[in-house]
C-alpha cells in the first residue's frame, strides 16, 4: 500500500493534472470530463531564456511541448484543446504573454458555448488572469487568442509558477 501512495504521489508531480466538477484527479489517459474541467502544468516562459524569441511555444502545427500534448487527450463534454501556444516577451516590467490555440467539438449533434479561463499562478497566487468565450460548432474547430500580463518579479523566486485552464461548456 506504501508503494502504491509513493507512486501515486510521483506521478501527481510528473504529468499535468486534469480535475472534473467531481473533483476527480486522473493522471494522464484520454478521460471525458464534464465541465467544469481543470488543466495544469508547469509554466514554460518561466524560463526567461524563451522570451522575446517571437516564435511560439506550445503543441500544434509547428511547435511541440510534452506538458501541453495531454490536453488533447482530454475532452471536457466533447470539447478539446486541441493546439494551445504561447509566446512572451519583456514589456517594461511585465512579461507580456499572448496565447493562441484551438478548440474541437467531436460531439456529434452539438454545437457548444466554451468558456476558457487562463491563469497562471504562484503557489495559490494568482499572477495573470484572461478569459475567453467561444461558440465551436459540432465536429468543427473554433481559434481562441488570450494576453496576460506577468511582473517579470514575480517569476524568480519559487515556487515555481504554474499555468491552468478552466474550460467550461455548455449545449449551444
Amino acid at each position: 500500500m506504501k508503494a502504491i501512495k509513493t507512486f501515486a504521489a510521483v506521478m501527481m508531480f510528473a504529468l499535468p493534472v486534469f480535475v472534473s466538477a467531481e473533483d476527480a484527479v486522473i493522471q494522464g489517459g484520454g478521460p471525458s470530463l464534464h465541465s467544469p474541467a481543470i488543466f495544469s502544468g508547469p509554466f514554460p516562459l518561466a524560463d526567461r531564456s524563451l522570451w522575446g524569441k517571437g516564435g511560439w511555444f506550445g503543441y500544434g502545427e509547428y511547435t511541440d511541448a510534452e506538458v501541453f500534448k495531454a490536453w488533447y487527450v482530454v475532452h471536457c463534454d466533447g470539447v478539446a484543446i486541441s493546439e494551445f501556444r504561447m509566446r512572451g516577451k519583456p514589456d517594461g516590467a511585465n512579461l507580456r504573454v499572448q496565447l493562441k490555440g484551438k478548440y474541437y467539438n467531436d460531439l456529434s449533434g452539438h454545437d457548444k458555448q466554451v468558456e476558457l479561463t487562463v491563469r497562471v499562478l504562484k503557489g495559490t497566487q494568482v499572477l495573470a488572469s484572461s478569459s475567453d468565450r467561444t461558440k465551436v460548432e459540432e465536429g468543427d474547430h473554433a481559434a481562441f487568442t488570450l494576453d496576460l500580463d506577468i511582473p517579470q518579479h514575480a517569476l524568480d523566486a519559487p515556487p515555481a509558477p504554474t499555468i491552468q485552464a478552466t474550460m467550461k461548456t455548455r449545449d449551444d
